[in-house]
C-alpha cells in the first residue's frame, strides 16, 4: 500500500500520544523517513526519534510565508530521493498551511501525496470546555477574523508577543474586563484551564500547546461593529421597539438626513475630528435606519444598498480593479464623471 505513495503527510494529534491513530502510528513506525514540521510537540521525540525537523527554518526564515515554502522545498527534495512521512501537530487538514502548499506542489511535481486523518486541538478543547466544537468558531493568533457573537477558540497563541498584538485586535471589539480561558496543554496529563481579563493576557509566557477561549458577547454589547449598530437599530423598530422610530417613514426622516449631513460639514470646517466622529455616526443611523424601514415594508435590504455601493466603487475605479489608467487626480475624476453620467444619464443635482 505505502509503495505507491512518495510522501505520506500525518498529524500528531494535539498533545498526547495516545490521541494518534493506529493508522498513523503504523506509517510512524514503518521505516520511512520522518519530517517534522517541528519538534516542539509532545508526540515527536517519542514517536519519531529519528526524525529530520525544520525548525532551523524558523530561526532564518523573513516570514511565516516564507518558512513554510522552505519547509515544502526540504520536503520536497527528500521525496524526490526516497518516499518520506512528513507530520504536523494536530490534524494536517485543520490550519495547516504547510499542508496545502505541499500538496500542491506535489502535484506539480508529479508526486504521490496521502493525506491521513488525525485528531485536531478543536476535539480535546471542546471536551474539555464541555462544548460542542460545531458550534465554536476557531481563529488564527496570527491573522485574527472572529465575531465576538460567537463562541471561539483561537490558536497559534505561542508566544506573549503574539498574544500582545492579538490582545491590541480584541479590545477593539471587547471590553478590557471580558473573561477569556487560557487552555493549556489540552488533552494531556498536564491539562490546566486559567481564567483570566483580556487586560490581563499577556501577563504571562505563552507556549505551543496553549490555545484561547473567547466566550461570546450579547449583540447589544457589541457596539463597535457595523452588524452590532444594525441590531441595535433594527430592535428599535421591531415589536415593543420605540414608539416614535416606528412611526417613522422615508419622507418623515428627510429633514434628518439633510441635518445631519450639514452637521457633518460642520465638523469638517471646524476641523474638529471628535465632532466629526460622531456626525459621520449620525449620518450613518440615517442609512441604516431608511435602510430598516425598508426591510419591513420588503422595499429593499441592506446587503442590496452594500453590494450597490461596492460594485459602483469597482466599477468606477478600472484603473484599480481592471484594466483602465489613470496617473493623476484629475484622470481619475475625469474618467469617474464619464462613468457616472453612463450609469445616471442625468447631470449631479449639485
Amino acid at each position: 500500500m505505502t509503495a505507491q505513495i512518495q510522501i505520506h503527510i500525518v498529524g500528531l494529534g494535539p498533545g498526547d500520544p495516545r490521541h494518534i491513530t493506529v493508522e498513523t502510528r503504523e506509517i510512524l513506525e514503518s521505516g520511512i523517513q520522518v519530517i517534522l514540521r517541528t519538534r516542539h510537540h509532545p508526540s515527536a521525540t517519542e514517536l519519531a526519534p529519528g526524525a529530520i525537523d525544520c525548525d532551523d527554518l524558523y530561526r532564518s526564515g523573513a516570514s511565516f510565508d516564507a518558512v513554510y515554502r522552505s519547509v515544502v522545498d526540504r520536503v520536497l527534495e527528500q521525496a524526490r530521493e526516497q518516499p518520506v512521512v512528513f507530520a504536523v501537530p494536530g490534524s494536517p487538514m485543520f490550519a495547516e498551511r504547510t499542508v496545502t502548499l505541499l500538496a500542491e506542489a506535489a502535484k506539480n511535481a508529479g508526486l504521490p501525496v496521502k493525506v491521513y486523518p488525525a485528531v485536531s486541538f478543536v476535539e480535546v478543547a471542546a471536551g474539555a470546555l464541555g462544548m460542542d466544537f460545531r458550534e465554536i468558531q476557531v481563529c488564527d493568533a496570527t491573522n485574527l477574523r472572529i465575531d465576538p457573537l460567537r463562541p471561539a477558540l483561537i490558536h497559534q497563541v505561542f508566544d506573549r508577543d503574539v498574544v500582545t498584538e492579538l490582545k491590541l485586535e480584541l479590545l477593539k471589539l471587547l471590553a478590557p474586563d471580558h473573561a477569556i480561558t487560557v487552555l493549556g496543554a489540552v488533552g494531556t496529563g498536564e491539562e490546566r484551564l486559567r481564567h483570566v481579563s483580556l487586560a490581563e493576557l499577556d501577563h504571562r509566557p505563552f507556549g505551543y500547546l496553549d490555545t484561547l477561549f473567547v466566550p461570546p458577547i450579547p449583540a447589544i454589547e457589541d457596539v463597535r461593529r457595523f452588524d452590532g449598530l444594525l441590531h441595535v437599530v433594527r430592535m428599535l423598530l421591531a415589536p415593543g421597539g420605540c414608539p416614535w422610530d416606528r412611526e417613522q417613514t422615508h419622507l418623515s426622516l428627510r429633514p434628518y438626513l439633510l441635518e445631519e449631513t450639514y452637521e457633518a460639514l460642520e465638523a469638517i470646517d471646524n476641523r474638529a475630528p471628535e465632532e466629526l466622529v460622531e456626525e459621520l455616526g449620525d449620518v450613518l443611523f440615517q442609512t441604516l435606519i431608511h435602510t430598516a424601514i425598508a426591510e419591513i415594508a420588503g422595499e429593499f435590504e441592506m446587503h442590496e444598498v452594500i453590494e450597490r455601493i461596492t460594485t459602483k466603487l469597482i466599477q468606477r475605479h478600472p484603473h484599480v480593479f481592471g484594466d483602465g489608467t489613470a496617473s493623476t487626480s484629475a484622470e481619475v475624476e475625469e474618467n469617474w464623471e464619464k462613468l457616472k453620467k453612463v450609469e445616471k444619464r442625468r447631470d449631479s443635482i449639485l
